[in-house]
Parts: structure tokens; C-alpha cells; sequence
């Protein structure tokens, strides 16, 4: 790594001795031709580091002089850089601006005094870089245009060996003292006499270090007659492994022996002895090349040991039938000893620097308790001062940063992504004048923004810009025109809060979003309706002062609560690729978005008060005016009012069509008349609105341009509570859409078999049927569905077992079965799932009358997740759950009669799954329901949290896909009105999927404050799906833009799905 970070520095150090302002400076101290002579050295050193890379390799003199050279390289940047920070004190200080003459950084009363003190100092450093230049013939280190290509090379890899100093680990006293106890305990149950001992963990954590540890203990050394040690690395060669054990053994190595002279040497050597070996850092996971190797090493006497350290559990579950122990971060008391014993080792000085301290263990965090990551890092706190990339994103607990990281002058980014509990940025936040790119996406409880942050010219990246919400942070907060010089931003500018700016019409116009030519993506949000200022002030809030720059190519607007006008300069944003406006608005209708000629996505969300799209009579028919020439992608959502997409009637509306529409969504929108669509072929959703257009589509004729059948090319369609939809109209449908890959059909109460729409869809690898009453799955044409990997089967009251012909899906993946109230799940399975290879992934849910997993679950030997949702009757785990050895992932959510049972180590069923790498059980207590007076509760940090119990609510809500026996007249997207309970009144659920965030507010006229519950979650990463992995809340099924009441639709892909995905990050 020293010579990688000499190669960088010395890049960098060339470029600043070559700078203008340091050029001035030279001049004006008389020390110009130091700075020549000091370019010219770094420049012959920076010839020939290719070569002492490659050398440094085989030689450790070379490798001395790359570790000198690395710290002459700090001494220069320290130098360097502590001339620009005193420069940019001084100006802030001042005023002054450097830029226009260095000698404004010094007073004439220290102007030589602090020449001279530079002086001596560029001095000294040049004589460091001579000295190292003149070994350089000595080392016979030779200019490299690029590296050699030799097998040494290629084949070199890290050698460990067994000796540790005293004190060099920290923080594994009790890891040690627990592999103490594995290796010396006599008693210890094995029917081999030697035993396999694995140390997992994954790159870093000190596997080595511990190994080492313990086997320099003084205990290990009486206890064991051998104690070897071997490096074997990414090469697992059964013969040089050997070899090297024979060499730790007799310390020499075997010449010229064959394998057959090696293993008896070896037998030789440790048979009826008593011995410690290491084997360290193994990869190799092929079984018959372990054994190969183990039948050599089992002559032991009884109580030897093989300790193997590995970064792979397959690897310690092929070596040794033993639990592996699994190495963990150090704790956060060690891993700042390790670090603070690094970083200040020389420094000592600034652990009293609130500096160092505060921004050290704010990185530290980051670090995740590694010891490699630790060290790697401490290498460079003390450095802070020159510090330009810090990165604390995701830190949720981090509220406030140090007003301290204020005097890092040289630090250029600073990214705070995902820090969900950070509150405001710091107060002088302006003296980071070199700031260039401040990223806070997603920290959304921050307040303001800092005044004077509008100083900071510089800078490219501003992702979000937060209003003060009822000036509650006075004089400390950032008004909208502080927005007005930052005209170098680029990439997304979101603007939170806008309802509540103070003096909108000044302020809109002040914040100069025309003058931001580079930005390419502008959010405009205007805040929660529910925490919304008095609607009287809104008529004065107007978007035509938001006017963006021209060369904009995604806007989007949500929740705008002012004029019900949509600006103006709309039309002059002709590079607009993306559109999103997203509601509450008083919008009714919108401008014309037909001829804007880059326009790819377009989504209208939640206009409850919109009417029609178009207002002109353009229709796009013939040769009249573009229409939509560009897009691909349209939503349009929640427009319970929008009957039509014109204002007025049009002649032939059957003509006109979108020429390249690709995705189309249409849900809650009565919308019964407009533009065709004959050319979506990636996906076709409809839920709750009119089949007119769809029949209109599908008799469409072929024309000249298409030459092919509408929708013929359609591959995923939804369709859910579509008016008028009749088995001959669907029929219709399914005939012409020969490409299908994705159906889902749901609250069709008319359907009572699916045998007659399938024998045309033999391609379709993906099936979602809910809510049909009516439909009986037995005896079903199985045939087509033969390519099936993916098959969902929700809200079947007629299901009550598993329909024989599973058994033929031999393709079959996943497989979820949800809300089937009459479903047995019975030892009939065991006929269909007895050959079952391919199922990776089963989710069942809300499924009473299943009292015990099923029988045919061990048949499922290749399966990898597991969910087990709301089964409220399951009241433990068979012991069969130990034969499903390939499972990697366990979640049992709300099945509290399961919660004390697989608790970890202690839980009456935890033995029968602690093989699984990942499992999550989950709930909230049932005592809740008791606390009938409780006015505020805050749950906080349940990373898995799935439900809320049924007794704190009327109706069965809790977990995420079980949102259907709702007694609520609105339901709109990601928004639930709940009836309130004896204890509680749950008025609002906000789920937002792609925000990880679930929220429940309590709003009543008979509770005097607004009283907020805020339950955090994690996503998991649902593998469900063959080509993608699909990180939601919980899982798909769920509130949220997409399925059945939140969950039919079973995906989206490609740039169409990507925008999507974009879009719904936004909200």
C-alpha cells in the first residue's frame, strides 16, 4: 500500500510545486530556487517507483526506502498545506481574497519572520528528498514506463507466520480465552482424535492475529508436544502444504521428494504425537481437496488440533463438523484504543484536540470495529488538518456535527448520505471555502440550512436545500436566496420546506434556480400537509418565481400547495427528460406536455383535483403538432377525477396513439378516454379504472409503422378491479399478447379457472393471482407454466391445498402463498415437492390453519430464504429445519408463540437453526394493548420491525401485505386511514417504501398535540427474483407503489424501471 500511496502524493506534490501561487511565494521569500531543485528530485524519485514497487516485493531495503519516501512525501504535504491554511485563516479572518496578490496573508510586521520559518523548513524537506534520490542507484532501481509482467508477480500473495510481540492485540483477551477452551479442554466430545477448530470472519478482523495470540501462549506451548504453522492462502496445493508442515516441523525444507516420500515424512513426523497446527487463510471450497489433505493430518494423539482460518463458512463447514467461531468487530472501547494507539502515537498532544477526537471517533464508526480498516485509517487522522474527502454517511445516530470540523479549510467533500438522525449541519459551516461537494441526501429529520452557506461558491454538489419550517431556527437558518451565487451546482438540487419560506415571492426569485445551468435534476417539495402553514399565505407562493435554467432535464414537483397554475416557462425547458408531479395540488388541469421533444418519463400522482391533461385540441393525429414524440414511460395515479385525458371531445380519438410509449400505469384514474398505446411492450399495470382504452388498443389495426399486433410485444401485465373486464375481453387481450413473460390478475371474482388464458402464454415466468373468489386451481393445465419461476397466490378462498401440478414446475423459484384462510398445508405436499431442486425461496403469510411446517419442507434441499409471516397457529419449528443446510436466511415476523423459542442459544428451538447465517425474529410485545392512559410512544431503532400487534388496532393491519381488511374510506398511495381503538387513535399510516421509514401519526381533534410514533426499519434484500434483488421494507408485498392493494406487480426492469425506482427514492 506505501508504494501505491507514494505514487499518488508524489502526482500531487508536483502538481502544487508547480503552481502559481506557490511560484509567487517562492519570489517573495527568496526561496523559488529551493522549489525548482525540490520539483526536479520528486520528479527523478517518481521515474523509478514502478520499479521499486515490483522489487519491493523480494527486497526490504526497497521496501525501507518506499516507507522513508512516504513520510518525506507527508512532511512536504504538511508544509504545503499548512501555507494554505494559514493563507485561507487569514483571508477569513480578513476578508481578503488570496487570489489577487499572496502578500494581503501576512501583516508587514510578520511578513519575515514566517518567510524565514518557511525557509528553513522547504530546506530541510529538500535535503530529506536528496538523501532518498541518492540511493536510488544504490537500490538499482531503473525508470519504468509500465509494469513488468512476470509470474512472481502474478502469483505473489500475502505470507503470514506465528509470531506476535507482546501487546500487539487489542481487544481479543476474551476471543482468546474462548479458543483456549476449544483447544485445552480434554473432555472436549469428538470421535476423531484430532479436531478441526475454524476461525471465520471476513477480511480484516484479525483471524490471523488471533490465531496468533493464541498460539504463543505459554498454556498452548506446555499443553502441545508440535506446534506448526503454514500459510496456505488462495493456492491450496495439497503437496507444498505438506512440504511447508514438514518444514515448520524440522525447520528444512524437503528437496526433491515426491508425494508418496512427503506423506510418509510427514506421518513420520507427527503420528502419536500431541499437536497444534495452523493452517491460516484458506479459500479452497472443493471437498475432495480438503480430504486429500486431512487423511494425512489424523495420526495425531487424542487432544490435537487443526485451527483453520478462513474468510468462507463453506470453507469451515467442509473442514470440521464444529461450530465455527465466528470472529467479530472489536468493541467500540477497543477499537478506539487501537486507534487513538496509532493515530497520536507521535501526537499525543492531540488527544486533548476536541478537533481530532470528535471527527476520529465520528470516522471511527465507519470503520464497522475492523482492525485492518482501524489501522489503514489511523494512518492518516492525524492529518485532519489536510483532510479533503470525509465520508460519515449512514451514521443514523449522528444528530449534530463538531463545530470543530469547521477549521478542516482544505476539505472538499464531505458526504453525510443516509443520516437519518442528523439535525443541522455546522454553524460556520461557511469558512470551508474549499468545499465542493456537500451530499446530505436522505437526512430527513435536518431542520435548515446553516446562514452563510451561500458562501460556499465553490460548490458542485448541494443534493438538499431545507427550508427552515415556521422560522423556528430565526437568524441561524439559510433563506432560499442563498441559493442566488451557487450557480456551479450540478447533478440534483432538492429543495424541502418551500410552503413554509417567509417572504416566498422575494426569496423564490432570489434563490436564481434560472442562473443554475449545469443542474440537472431539481426537486421542488413543498412540505407536509400535515404540518402545512395557513393555506391563506399559499395563493402568494407561485412556481413562475422557481424558474429553473433551460438546460434542465428532470423536474419534479410534490405536494405544491400554491396557485393552481402551472408556470409558464414550462414550455422553454426543452431538455426535459423526466417529469414527476406528485401530489396534494390544487392543479385541475396541466399545461401540454406533448411537445416537448425530449420527454422520456412522465408520472402524475395523487392530483385529486386534476381533470384532463390537455387543454388544447392538439391530439397528435395525422400531421399536426409533435405528440410525446420521446416517451417511453407514463403513470398516472390517484386522479380520481380525470374521466378524460382532453378537455373536450375529439374527433377519431381512436386514432391517436403514443408513438414509443414502452411502460404504462394507470391506478384509481376513471380515465375512459385516451391516447392509445399499441407499443408498450415492458410492462402494461391497471388497477381501478376504465377498459375502454384497452379495447379501444387492442383493435387498433397494424399499420405501416408498427407492423406488428398491438401489445404483441407487451412482456408484464397487471391488471386488478378493471371495469368492465369480461372473460371474452380478456381472452382478446391474451391473444394478441404473445410475448408475456409477467401476469398478474387480481379481484376478478368472475374467474373460476385459469386453464382456458394459458394455453397462449407457454413463455410467462412469472404468475400473481389475489383476491379472485371464485377460482379453483385444482385440475389445472399445468403445460404452460412449465417455464414458471416465480408464483404468487394471495386471497384464495378456494385454495385448500396445493394443487397436485405444482410438482411439474420444475423451473419453480419462489413461490409465496398469503391470505389463504382454508389452505392446509398438508404430508400431501410431500409428492410435490419430493424432486423439488429449484425452489430457492418460500414465503408464507397469514395462513391460520397452519400448525406445523409442512413435511415436504426437507425435500427442499437447495432452498435459501425463508419467511414466516403472521402464522398465528405455529407454535415451533420441526426438527427437520437442521436438513435444509443450503438456507441462508430465516424471518419469522409476528408469531410471538415463536419469538422466546428461537432466541438465540437459549430458545427451546434455536438449535435446530443456528446453522443459518442470517435470522431475524420479530414483534412488538402483546403488553402494549395494557397501556390504556399512554399518550407518546417512540419506538426507535427496530431494525426489523414488520407489524404492529392486532390489539393495538381494529381490523388485521399489521404486517406489510396484510393491508386489505381495511375499514378505511381512503387509500392512497402509501397512505392508510386507520379507525382508532378503545387506547388509541391511528388516524394516518405513511409507509414509504423506498425510504426504508415507517411513520404513524396520531391526528384527533380530541388529543390537544400532534403526538408522533416513529418505528424504524431496515430493508432486507428480498432474493426472490432470478435476476435482481429487490430491497423494499420488508418485502414486495407491501404498501407502496407497486401490487395489489401494495403488492401484485412483481417488478420492474430496465432504464424505464431504473426511472422508476428513481422516482419513488424521490418521494
Amino acid at each position: 500500500m506505501a508504494e501505491q500511496i507514494a505514487f499518488d502524493m508524489a502526482k500531487w506534490l508536483l502538481s502544487e510545486l508547480s503552481s502559481p501561487v506557490l511560484q509567487q511565494l517562492g519570489l517573495w521569500w527568496n526561496f523559488k530556487d529551493d522549489l525548482e531543485d525540490l520539483k526536479s528530485i520528486v520528479s527523478t524519485i517518481s521515474a523509478v517507483l514502478l520499479d521499486a514497487e515490483e522489487k519491493s516485493v523480494a527486497s526490504n531495503l526497497v521496501e525501507d526506502w518506499l516507507a522513508k519516501l512516504k513520510d518525506a512525501l507527508y512532511d512536504a504535504e504538511d508544509l504545503l498545506d499548512d501555507v494554505r491554511t494559514e493563507a485561507l485563516r487569514k483571508e477569513l479572518m480578513s476578508g481578503n481574497k488570496l487570489t489577487k496578490e499572496v502578500r494581503v496573508f501576512f501583516s508587514r510586521s510578520n511578513q519575515f519572520a514566517y518567510g524565514l520559518k518557511m525557509g528553513r523548513r522547504i530546506k530541510a524537506i529538500k535535503a530529506g528528498f536528496t538523501s532518498i534520490q541518492s540511493q536510488i542507484s544504490f537500490l538499482n532501481l531503473v525508470q519504468r514506463d509500465h509494469a513488468l509482467e512476470t509470474s512472481f508477480m502474478a502469483n505473489r500473495r500475502r505470507q503470514t507466520h506465528s509470531f506476535v510481540s507482546k501487546g500487539e492485540i487489542i481487544g481479543r483477551d476474551n476471543d482468546k480465552a474462548a479458543l483456549l477452551k476449544l483447544l485445552l479442554d480434554t473432555e472436549f466430545e469428538s470421535e476423531e482424535n484430532v479436531v478441526i477448530v475454524p476461525i471465520v470472519g471476513i477480511g480484516g478482523l484479525g483471524k490471523t492475529a488471533l490465531a496468533q495470540f493464541v498460539y504463543n501462549d505459554e498454556m498452548i506451548k506446555d499443553h502441545f508436544e508440535l506446534r506448526m504453522w503454514v500459510c496456505v492462502s488462495d493456492v491450496f496445493d495439497v503437496k507444498v502444504i505438506v512440504g511447508n508442515i514438514i518444514k515448520s516441523v524440522t525447520n528444512k525444507s524437503p528437496q526433491n521428494l515426491e508425494m508418496d516420500q512427503l506423506q510418509k515424512k510427514l506421518r513420520d513426523k507427527i503420528d502419536g504425537k500431541k499437536y497444534l497446527l495452523v493452517l491460516d487463510d484458506i479459500w479452497n471450497e472443493e471437498r475432495e481437496q480438503w480430504f486429500s489433505l486431512k487423511k494425512l493430518l489424523m495420526g495425531g494423539t487424542k487432544g490435537s488440533r487443526i485451527i483453520v482460518t478462513t474468510h468462507s463458512r463453506k470453507v469451515a463447514k467442509i473442514t470440521s463438523k464444529c461450530q465455527p467461531y465466528e470472529l467479530r468487530g472489536l468493541s467500540d472501547d477497543d477499537a478506539w484504543s487501537l486507534f487513538k494507539e496509532i493515530a497520536f502515537e507521535q501526537r499525543s498532544a492531540d488527544l486533548t484536540n476536541s478537533t481530532f477526537v470528535e471527527i476520529g471517533k465520528h470516522i471511527l464508526k465507519k470503520c464497522g470495529g475492523v482492525p485492518l480498516v482501524i489501522k489503514t485509517i489511523a494512518e492518516s487522522i492525524h492529518k485532519l488538518k489536510h483532510l479533503r474527502y470525509l465520508d460519515l454517511s449512514e451514521n443514523e445516530n449522528l444528530k449534530f456535527l463538531p463545530n470543530s470540523i469547521c477549521k478542516t479549510y482544505n476539505l472538499q467533500v464531505l458526504k453525510l448520505d443516509y443520516c437519518e438522525g442528523l439535525e443541522e449541519l455546522p454553524k460556520k459551516i461557511e469558512k470551508l471555502v474549499n468545499l465542493i461537494h456537500l451530499s446530505c441526501r436522505y437526512c430527513r429529520r435536518l431542520t435548515h440550512m446553516p446562514r452563510g452557506i451561500g458562501k460556499l461558491t465553490s460548490l458542485q454538489t448541494l443534493s438538499w436545500f431545507v427550508v427552515d419550517k415556521h422560522g423556528s431556527h430565526g437568524a441561524a437558518a439559510a433563506n432560499l436566496s442563498e441559493l442566488s451565487g451557487l450557480n456551479s451546482l450540478r447533478g440534483e438540487l432538492r429543495i424541502k420546506n418551500l410552503g413554509f419560506q417567509k417572504n416566498a415571492k422575494e426569496e423564490f426569485k432570489a434563490a436564481n434556480l434560472k442562473g443554475k445551468q449545469h443542474l440537472q435534476s431539481l426537486v421542488l417539495e413543498w412540505g407536509g400537509a400535515e404540518e402545512a402553514e395557513d393555506d391563506d399565505d399559499d395563493e402568494e407562493k407561485s412556481l413562475e418565481d422557481l424558474q429553473p435554467h433551460p438546460n434542465l432535464k428532470e423536474l419534479w414537483v410534490k405536494g405544491w400547495r400554491g396557485d393552481a397554475k402551472f408556470p409558464t416557462w414550462l414550455s422553454l425547458l426543452t431538455s426535459l427528460t423526466t417529469i414527476d408531479i406528485w401530489g396534494p395540488s390544487k392543479f385541475k388541469h396541466l399545461p401540454s406536455f406533448a411537445q416537448l421533444p425530449h420527454l422520456k418519463a412522465l408520472c402524475i400522482d395523487k392530483l385529486t383535483e386534476l381533470e384532463y391533461m390537455e387543454d388544447s385540441d392538439s391530439c397528435g393525429e395525422g400531421e399536426t403538432e409533435p405528440f410525446f414524440l420521446s416517451l417511453t414511460s407514463l403513470e398516472l395515479r390517484q386522479c380520481p377525477n380525470m374521466k378524460s385525458w382532453w378537455k373536450r371531445p375529439i374527433d377519431n380519438e381512436e386514432l391517436v396513439a403514443f408513438p414509443c410509449l414502452s411502460y404504462l400505469e394507470i391506478e384509481d384514474c376513471p380515465l375512459s378516454s385516451m391516447p392509445l398505446y399499441p407499443s408498450v411492450d415492458e410492462g402494461l399495470r391497471l388497477v381501478n379504472t376504465s377498459s375502454r382504452p384497452l379495447k379501444q388498443t387492442i383493435k387498433m389495426n397494424i399499420t405501416a409503422s408498427t407492423s406488428y399486433l398491438p401489445l404483441s410485444k407487451l412482456k408484464s401485465f397487471h391488471v386488478e378491479n378493471i371495469e368492465e373486464l369480461d372473460p371474452n375481453m380478456l381472452q382478446e387481450c391474451l391473444q394478441n399478447m404473445t410475448s408475456l413473460k409477467e401476469w398478474g390478475i387480481g379481484s376478478c371474482h368472475w374467474l373460476k379457472s385459469l386453464s382456458g388464458w394459458l394455453q397462449q402464454m407457454k413463455g410467462l415466468t412469472r404468475l400473481t393471482i389475489a383476491y379472485c373468489k371464485e377460482l379453483d386451481l385444482e385440475g389445472m393445465q399445468w403445460e404452460p407454466l412449465r417455464n414458471l419461476s416465480r408464483l404468487v397466490m394471495d386471497n384464495l378462498p378456494q385454495l385448500v391445498s396445493l394443487p397436485l401440478w405444482l410438482q411439474h414446475l420444475t423451473s419453480l423459484q419462489s413461490l409465496d402463498i398469503i391470505n389463504c384462510t382454508e389452505l392446509k398445508l398438508s404430508a400431501d405436499g410431500v409428492q410435490i415437492f419430493q424432486h423439488h431442486t429449484s425452489l430457492r425461496s418460500l414465503y408464507l403469510e397469514n395462513i391460520p390453519k397452519c400448525l406445523q411446517l409442512p413435511e415436504w419442507l426437507p425435500h427442499l434441499t437447495n432452498l435459501k430464504e425463508l419467511y414466516l409471516l403472521n402464522l398465528p397457529n405455529l407454535t415451533s419449528l420441526p426438527e427437520e429445519m437442521r436438513s435444509l443446510t443450503s438456507l441462508e436466511g430465516l424471518y419469522i415476523i409476528d408469531i410471538p408463540q415463536l419469538q422466546e423459542r428461537c432466541q438465540k442459544d437459549i430458545g427451546a428451538d434455536w438449535h435446530k437453526i443456528a446453522h443459518i447465517p442470517r435470522i431475524r425474529v420479530n414483534g412488538l410485545p402483546k403488553w402494549l394493548q395494557h397501556l390504556t392512559n399512554l399518550t407518546r410512544l417512540e419506538l426507535m431503532n427496530l431494525p426489523n420491525l414488520a407489524s404492529l400487534p392486532d390489539e393495538m388496532q381494529t381490523g388485521a393491519i399489521a404486517t406489510k401485505g396484510h393491508l386489505r381488511n381495511l375499514n378505511a374510506e381512503k387509500e392512497e398511495a402509501g397512505y392508510l386511514e386507520l379507525i382508532h381503538s378503545s387506547s388509541f387513535y391511528f388516524l394516518l399510516l405513511k409507509a414509504e417504501a423506498e425510504a426504508s421509514v415507517l411513520f404513524l401519526k396520531w391526528q384527533s381533534k380530541s388529543i390537544p398535540n400532534k403526538l408522533i410514533v416513529e418505528a424504524k426499519f431496515r430493508s432486507l434484500s428480498y432474493h426472490s427474483k432470478e435476476d435482481e434483488a429487490v430491497s423494499q421494507p420488508f418485502l414486495e408485498h407491501g404498501v407502496g407503489d407497486e401490487g395489489l392493494e401494495g403488492g401484485l406487480y412483481s417488478g420492474q426492469k430496465g432504464e424505464h424501471g431504473s426511472a422508476r425506482r428513481a422516482s419513488h427514492e424521490r418521494r
